[in-house]
């Protein structure tokens, strides 16, 4: 809810607000454009529900002691050396809600509830979400080129980062 807003349109022209921000856009085709004329794209509907099987590594940081998140065709997931907390922040921990809580945690406490895990994954909406068995979810935007539909993708994209498969 925090990165909620509001959005208005007025011919070719759409105004967001979040928190004291507000952006505009113009319509062109199928881009809106920044007021600083950066084009923003739709992107294309992925599958609606797949299964992901590799391990994979941020594209700039693959040696063989950099953290992995490795993913089972059979919709389980392993987090080896903190991969989640290394590609993401409090904000995407929804359960415990990490965004508000990290204010109160110490840094052993903080530590831990980012800490890696292991349980259940699933993909929709451009949304990847991990289901610990630790009862801690965790919320990443995902995205996979079109151009890979197979179940064990060379890349794919978690939050701004791109992730490749060993």
């Amino acid at each position: 809810p925090t990165w909620w807003g509001r959005w208005s349109r007025s011919g070719d022209t759409i105004t967001t607000e979040r928190g004291g921000y507000v952006g505009r856009y113009t319509t062109r085709g199928n881009e809106l454009v920044s007021e600083r004329g950066r084009p923003w794209v739709k992107l294309p509907r992925p599958v609606a529900t797949r299964r992901i099987e590799g391990s994979y590594a941020r594209h700039d940081y693959r040696d063989g002691s950099a953290p992995r998140l490795v993913l089972h065709a059979d919709g389980r997931y392993e987090d080896r050396g903190d991969f989640l907390r290394m590609v993401g922040s409090a904000a995407n921990l929804v359960v415990p809600d990490a965004s508000n809580l990290v204010r109160q945690w110490s840094d052993d406490e903080a530590r831990g509830a980012m800490a890696g895990g292991r349980g259940r994954y699933t993909v929709g909406d451009f949304t990847l979400t991990f289901n610990g068995d630790d009862g801690r979810v965790w919320k990443f935007g995902f995205y996979t080129p079109t151009s890979s539909g197979a179940v064990a993708p060379d890349e794919f994209t978690l939050n701004t980062y791109r992730l490749l498969r060993d």
